[in-house]
């Protein structure tokens, strides 16, 4: 109960921060961007604007997942309120859990909202022919069309008929994202317990950087040609450092040639591969926070 108790402080904290507000304001503001792609092909355009989405989902959350995971323990202690907390019946570890949970929450809320964004704007694009066509007369009053209230509406469904299949297609890629997102909370939280803010902030973003390779430390792991030193190296770094670089396997720009043949399967496989990374992670930073002297 302690620990739901400081998630949702926390939750409401990060709030106030308009840390949410700001980069969703940004990421909703670049929604008629999509609408620029039109000198592609039409399969090289939707192609495109999902990648784009998908970027613009990983860099905002990005950026949320480090602010709140660097600042959530250190901020406690500037303000010497860790020691009102401490004052009370409440344990090291359930403060720690509790500022864990309320960052996810709120990175869920994040992505959640900028992902229906990018699906309304997929569908806008894929769908939305039949309504622009419908409003001729408004967007060119000097055309020979006459408005018809039965066509619009014709259009308005097309794209909420729309809605489902576009869901279907950006929804894994949005879930993989916010999975991926929740080890780099976790990773900042761990170095919290140990490290600056600063500090953390740049050897986060760095081990984000390295873990995004993990395709390349794979293909040094199993090449043959590679000497035994490049490949205990790539060994250590592939299985040491979160491999960021599995969730951006449905993005079609940054691994264009990777072809999931059982989706469901990879999605619960990388899933149960961030829980089990972030409970470590919690697990190790618990360890040092019980042993730190704050």
């Amino acid at each position: 109960m302690t620990i739901l108790t400081i998630a949702r402080t926390t939750f409401g904290e990060a709030i106030r921060r308009k840390v949410l507000v700001t980069f969703l304001a940004v990421t909703v503001a670049l929604i008629p961007i999509s609408l620029m792609f039109g000198f592609f092909s039409y399969r090289q355009e939707l192609t495109t604007i999902k990648s784009f989405y998908f970027g613009m989902i990983g860099i905002a959350g990005l950026l949320i997942a480090l602010i709140m995971g660097i600042q959530l323990v250190p901020i406690e202690i500037e303000r010497r309120t860790i020691y009102t907390i401490h004052s009370k019946p409440v344990n090291r570890y359930e403060f720690l859990l509790g500022k864990f949970l309320g960052a996810l929450s709120t990175l869920l809320l994040s992505i959640a909202l900028m992902g229906v964004a990018a699906i309304i704007a997929v569908t806008m694009k894929t769908y939305g022919d039949e309504l622009s066509r419908a409003l001729i007369p408004i967007t060119e009053p000097f055309s020979n069309q006459k408005l018809h209230i039965s066509e619009i509406g014709r259009g308005i469904a097309a794209i909420f008929a729309g809605l489902v299949p576009t869901f279907r297609q950006l929804a894994p890629g949005v879930v993989l994202i916010y999975f991926q997102l929740t080890m780099v909370v976790g990773l900042a939280m761990f170095f919290s317990t140990c490290l600056g803010a600063w500090v953390n902030f740049f050897t986060t973003s760095a081990l984000y950087c390295v873990g995004s390779l993990s395709q390349v430390t794979d293909s040094l792991i199993r090449g043959e040609n590679k000497s035994l030193l490049t490949k205990g190296f790539a060994y250590i770094i592939h299985y040491l450092v979160p491999q960021f670089g599995n969730f951006h396997v449905l993005n079609p720009i940054l691994q264009p040639h990777n072809v999931v043949r059982d989706l469901d399967k990879y999605i619960a496989q990388n899933v149960v591969y961030a829980m089990l990374v972030c409970v470590m992670l919690m697990a190790f930073g618990i360890w040092i926070f019980e042993k730190k002297e704050v």
